[in-house]
């Protein structure tokens, strides 16, 4: 027999239409089986809030997920970028960004996140509870003399054998920064 619970809140919003006044939603072997309006005096009361969907971090960057604050640009993109990659090498071996960010979008609500990296398949590893995730590998080159390597690293990362029950993807850093060679043939693979 399936475990099957109610729960009401002040608002319960749907994803195919308007939010529902003191609406009840119907849990049935963990997944959500039904949404109807209340009342419903079987139902557990989660009190004065919104019950929401899961929310989706569409971009995110779980390997930051241990800095106290966002790194300031004062001089620009490419001394920022410098000091990204200088703050990488400086966390302790111990540090595990991505096992904070993960519990923080589990702490915020979050379903479903695309966790952009540098760091390849260690940053991928999950937990159960944790959001879904697809792990794009973040490929930068912009010289030409780079573009058999990144592709293969692209390619590498893609074929590697998952030890977790993430997707994954590829993700050609930005115009400026990946040489145009290079992002059709990562184009070219994400698409094979």
């Amino acid at each position: 027999m399936t475990d099957t619970r109610r729960f009401t809140s002040r608002l319960l919003v749907p994803l195919d239409g308007p939010p529902i006044p003191g609406g009840v939603l119907e849990v049935c072997g963990g997944r959500i089986s039904a949404v109807f309006a209340g009342p419903d005096p079987s139902a557990t009361d989660l009190g004065d809030l919104a019950l929401i969907p899961g929310l989706i971090n569409a971009h995110t960057h779980l390997e930051f997920s241990g800095l106290a604050k966002p790194l300031p640009a004062p001089d620009g993109l490419v001394p920022w970028l410098r000091n990204v990659v200088a703050t990488r090498g400086q966390r302790p071996a111990s540090a595990n960004p991505v096992r904070a960010g993960l519990d923080e979008l589990q702490a915020c609500g979050t379903a479903a996140a695309g966790d952009i990296t540098t760091e390849g398949p260690a940053s991928t590893q999950s937990s159960p509870g944790d959001p879904s995730r697809v792990v794009f590998r973040e490929i930068i080159g912009l010289r030409s003399t780079l573009r058999s390597a990144r592709l293969a690293l692209a390619r590498d990362f893609l074929a590697e054998e998952r030890a977790d029950d993430c997707l994954r993807g590829i993700s050609p850093h930005a115009p400026y920064s990946v040489h145009p060679d290079l992002f059709g043939d990562l184009v070219g693979l994400a698409n094979t």
